[in-house]
């Protein structure tokens, strides 16, 4: 703390005498050229009623003003946490009846699929509406897993395995005119990643090259082992007339 005895000159020196003291906070600098934040506080000097000068009182308040800080950004954090919270909550109660709908409509088109097995037409139509009802329920599954807060959880795994045993997913993606097949790789080592975020990613790619293709075609899903400092994969497609 830092007293003096001075004149005030201007707007500080009116303040100070009309409303009886000045007030204000800011930062300084010293003289070896740190910075720190102050409070001063200006107070008129009377002498017999007359003013003849000005006490200032300046006072170090960096800690108080750091501490204050803090607590500012932890109830920010706090806030934004509470926030997320509630999104997540309302994020997995819509999910779960968005899920709840869309499990009526497959089962659904599942019973009309079987009555109407031997017309073409119908059996397109369900076709299409099936590739849209499995992508809602990925982005269900994606919903809930933002909700629920879910990290990714990797995990090593045979890619042969996990991706045959997708395929029947990813060929209703597709539809009735593309044939889709897997060309396994053997021998390939085995990978780390997280299954689900895996299964969506190739069921996008899928999907995007389904609607990209003519009404008949085929695709093939392959992938191969490479060299590198990050994870690396091959999927493509591969029309046929």
């Amino acid at each position: 703390m830092h007293a003096t005895l001075a004149p005030a000159r201007g707007t500080v020196g009116r303040v100070a005498r009309a409303e009886g003291r000045f007030e204000a906070e800011g930062w300084r600098v010293r003289k070896d050229g740190s910075r720190f934040r102050a409070s001063v506080v200006i107070d008129p000097v009377l002498e017999d009623g007359e003013l003849v000068g000005y006490a200032k009182v300046t006072r170090d308040i960096t800690e108080r003003y750091e501490a204050e800080q803090e607590l500012e950004q932890a109830r920010k954090a706090l806030l934004e946490a509470q926030k997320m919270e509630s999104i997540g909550k309302l994020t997995v109660g819509l999910a779960h009846d968005f899920n709840n709908l869309n499990t009526i409509m497959i089962n659904s088109l599942e019973l009309i699929g079987a009555r109407h097995a031997g017309d073409q037409r119908t059996g397109n139509l369900i076709d299409t509406a099936m590739a849209a009802a499995e992508r809602a329920s990925l982005l269900t599954r994606q919903l809930l897993a933002f909700g629920r807060g879910q990290a990714h959880a990797a995990e090593r795994c045979d890619l042969n395995e996990k991706l045959g045993a997708s395929m029947d997913l990813y060929r209703r993606a597709c539809g009735r005119n593309i044939q889709l097949s897997l060309e396994a790789s053997p021998g390939l080592p085995q990978v780390f990643v997280d299954v689900a975020q895996l299964e969506a990613a190739v069921l996008n790619l899928v999907a995007n090259s389904c609607d990209a293709m003519p009404e008949a075609a085929a695709q093939a899903l392959s992938h191969l082992a490479a060299d590198g400092t990050a994870p690396v994969g091959a999927c493509h497609a591969r029309e046929a007339a």
